[in-house]
């Protein structure tokens, strides 16, 4: 009888480990999946936006979002009118 629960132990210990093995090796492919989503995407081949500085603050902002007046460059509305007035 006491050889029978040896073996039983030994195949309870050899099932466990095998489980964890499983469970271990799923949380590794998940987090490794989860890392390649959170990846930046490789640049798409445009051009980066040119920065250009505010003439009121001096902050540098995309060229798509400066106003501009004649020759001046602004990054907000406020500065432009700070900047006239």
């Amino acid at each position: 009888m006491g050889k029978l629960l040896s073996w039983i132990a030994i195949i309870a210990l050899v099932y466990a480990g095998m489980r964890l093995f499983v469970v271990l090796q799923r949380k590794s492919r998940v987090a490794a999946a989860r890392r390649a989503a959170t990846r930046p995407a490789a640049p798409s081949g445009a051009a980066p936006e040119r920065m250009l500085a505010c003439d009121h603050c001096g902050v540098h902002a995309p060229a798509s979002d400066m106003i501009v007046v004649g020759e001046r460059r602004y990054c907000s509305p406020e500065h432009r009118d700070a900047a006239r007035g």
